[in-house]
């Protein structure tokens, strides 16, 4: 599965890709997140580390 593959079947799945999580990752990256959030049927989220943005 490619990226683009990977961003398509989650975004139909879930209803979008949270792809600001991802910028500058590489393609194997996204592939296994996605992968992971299918399987499981959790939606891919932002850790909790306290930020302030």
């Amino acid at each position: 599965m490619t990226a683009e593959e990977a961003i398509r079947a989650y975004t139909e799945r879930f209803g979008g890709f949270p792809i600001f999580l991802f910028m500058g990752a590489a393609d194997n990256v996204i592939v296994a997140a996605v992968e992971k959030a299918l399987k499981t049927g959790e939606e891919i989220e932002a850790p909790d580390n306290d930020s302030v943005f």
